[in-house]
């Protein structure tokens, strides 16, 4: 399979054309919610979006979630520049799996590039709170509080 499409997005159809050839028709919930919730992105405005999506999640399953699903998606668009949205992104990521401590640290990091630096170091504090040892946020709240 060949596209000029970014690796993430055709990854997801590559393996489905794969599951299909092999009789493998059990549902890609990382690839029903993946496509969904970027649909969802792109036709909306952020707190539509995020209405929703997780609307998306609660009509279908949270079981099946997964972190990585939003957060490739504020990568990209930090990419386009849209920080707001990359904000609306991680905060429910972090509302849906709050034990996760890089997802603080992934917030911490958009706040950071919208000037939000109060709400960066609360972030960084969680995320060292819940990973005493991630050396990633000792380092941001060290650079951050000088």
């Amino acid at each position: 399979m060949m596209t000029s499409s970014w690796e993430h997005q055709i990854e997801p159809l590559a393996y489905k054309a794969l599951n299909i050839m092999l009789d493998d028709y059990e549902k890609d919930w990382f690839t029903f919610y993946h496509g969904s919730t970027w649909k969802i992105i792109r036709e909306n405005e952020p707190d539509d979006a995020i209405e929703k999506i997780k609307e998306l999640v609660n009509d279908n399953g949270f079981v099946h979630f997964h972190p990585a699903i939003l957060n490739q998606h504020s990568n990209l668009l930090i990419d386009l520049e849209r920080i707001n949205d990359v904000i609306e992104l991680r905060e429910l990521n972090v509302d849906y799996y709050p034990r996760i401590h890089q997802l603080y640290d992934f917030l911490a990091e958009a706040y950071l590039k919208n000037g939000q630096n109060d709400l960066a170091i609360k972030n960084y504090e969680k995320s060292l709170e819940l990973n005493p040892e991630n050396e990633n946020a000792r380092e941001m709240l060290t650079r951050l509080k000088n």
